[in-house]
């Protein structure tokens, strides 16, 4: 088994960094945590339209239920990777 790290290329994931500030409506600046939640994302090897739509659903589900949406990454963290994982099982 090849352990050898894989280059990952962090310029597809700024999309989702776009679709969360617009989400988030707050300022147009990130954390240093929210930066290192996406740097696992792309580690990860995470889909990046995957996890922009993840966003927009959890988004839309707070406006449903009339709740805010998360200000951070970090708070997004777990829904996101479940989300995603349930996708992959279908």
């Amino acid at each position: 088994m090849d352990n050898s790290p894989q280059e990952v290329d962090f310029s597809d994931y700024n999309h989702i960094l776009t679709v969360f500030i617009e989400l988030r409506g707050r300022g147009v600046t990130v954390s240093a945590q929210d930066l290192e939640v996406l740097k696992s994302w792309a580690t990860d090897r995470l889909n990046p339209q995957s996890i922009a739509d993840c966003l927009v659903a959890i988004s839309q589900d707070c406006q449903e239920k009339g709740t805010r949406f998360a200000t951070t990454l970090k708070a997004l963290d777990r829904h996101v990777r479940r989300a995603i994982r349930q996708r992959e099982e279908y």
